[in-house]
């Protein structure tokens, strides 16, 4: 028997490719170099999952399609932050029918949000990428596709028209066609927000363009590997773009929001917001404290009531 067989040709082969990241890329030339006496130090390896620019790196061996970001359809990070403001354009858009938390609790959510992701060298890289404070009012979706049609693409129409009242229609082309029609991706983990959404608000730091390049299932499948407190886009795309639709729908040069999180009628649909013509996908950070309505992620403990 062979003194390590306990391992996996699975185990093996990723052990050279482990190997091969000191060699180039070759993971046979470090073993060849190892065996003929070369020297080697081991190191601890932080994984990173976002790169300088804050696109989320493609995990090793992702079957689906990737390709590098098309830079000339971009969102421009906002300087500054006018939470009072935000909050006022979303109760404007929701006609008042919408409690939301007011600013002040709103900013110091967000502030608890950024430290944490901060502090953790993993995903920091994440803020060197369009990230934009966002926030689910306490809410119970028990039928996704009804509360887009009836509640939330209305709003979005609102505060798209506000914000471009002339020469710019906001269309909806599945009005009247989503419910029962649309099914949450289980990988997705936009279920955990709806049960912690339940409890009351939620606040939310979104990255659109965080998978952008990423075809919807790569955005899918990439989730096999992120860490805990990121969930793909679903209802709360729609609630970043009713908040930041000068951000979002900016003009022709802003990417498609892929709700890659939602599967429409078939596993060949999916849902989008079309500003234009070029796909994005991004990802959110909720925090870790999906479940429970534990103070984790506001400073001093603050919470909404």
């Amino acid at each position: 028997m062979a003194k390590y067989s306990s391992l996996t040709k699975g185990q093996d082969e990723a052990l050279v490719n482990r190997l091969g990241d000191a060699f180039g890329g070759d993971g046979l030339a470090a073993v060849h170099a190892i065996l003929a006496g070369a020297k080697v130090t081991i190191e601890e390896i932080i994984a990173t999952f976002f790169d300088k620019h804050g696109r989320r790196i493609p995990p090793r061996g992702i079957k689906a399609a990737v390709c590098d970001a098309n830079y000339k359809f971009h969102l421009v990070q906002p300087e500054t932050v006018d939470y009072a403001a935000r909050i006022e354009r979303v109760i404007d858009a929701f006609e008042g029918k919408v409690a939301f938390p007011e600013a002040a609790w709103f900013e110091d959510a967000i502030g608890g949000l950024k430290m944490k992701i901060e502090g953790d060298s993993k995903i920091v890289n994440a803020l060197k990428g369009i990230h934009l404070p966002n926030v689910v009012p306490q809410m119970v979706i028990t039928n996704h596709g009804q509360t887009l049609d009836e509640v939330l693409l209305v709003a979005l129409g609102r505060s798209y028209q506000k914000e471009f009242p002339e020469g710019r229609p906001f269309n909806n082309y599945c009005k009247g066609e989503l419910v029962n029609q649309v099914r949450v991706l289980s990988e997705s983990r936009l279920d955990l927000l709806v049960e912690r959404a339940k409890q009351g608000p939620v606040p939310i730091l979104e990255f659109p363009t965080a998978t952008q390049g990423f075809s919807v299932d790569a955005q899918r499948e990439q989730m096999e590997t992120m860490l805990e407190g990121f969930i793909l886009n679903g209802f709360n795309a729609v609630l970043a773009m009713i908040m930041w639709p000068d951000v979002l729908a900016r003009d022709f040069n802003t990417p498609v929001i892929d709700l890659s999180a939602y599967q429409r009628q078939s596993a060949e649909y999916s849902l989008y917001l079309n500003p234009n013509d070029n796909y994005s996908g991004g990802v959110s950070f909720v925090g870790l404290c999906l479940l429970c309505s534990c103070p984790g992620v506001f400073p001093e403990g603050k919470t909404p009531g």
